[in-house]
């Protein structure tokens, strides 16, 4: 499961929800304050990166590229999860926004 741009409720509950069904789960935000909230969550089965942009950043370019059976959108500036959504709808089985 990916999640792009990361928050108080969706975070903590993807991590639960990955961790009981033994699935990996990558978290993404800009906003590296946002990223700092959420760093205790990280593990070996949930990374929490910090990206500088939603494209051209080669991380979230490498993770484009992926197959994901989840993908969460729900980032900011909301005007960036059409350009998410356009590109991960053709690598991922469900996408929720």
């Amino acid at each position: 499961m990916i999640e792009f741009g990361m928050g108080h409720y969706s975070t903590p509950m993807l991590h639960d929800l990955c961790a009981a069904a033994g699935r990996q789960l990558v978290s993404l935000d800009t906003d590296e304050s946002w990223v700092d909230r959420f760093r205790w969550l990280g593990s070996a089965s949930h990374r929490i990166i910090h990206v500088e942009s939603w494209e051209g950043d080669a991380e979230v370019e490498a993770l484009y590229a992926r197959s994901w059976a989840v993908a969460f959108v729900d980032q900011h500036p909301e005007s960036a999860r059409v350009q998410v959504c356009t590109v991960v709808c053709v690598c991922v089985s469900l996408l929720s926004f």
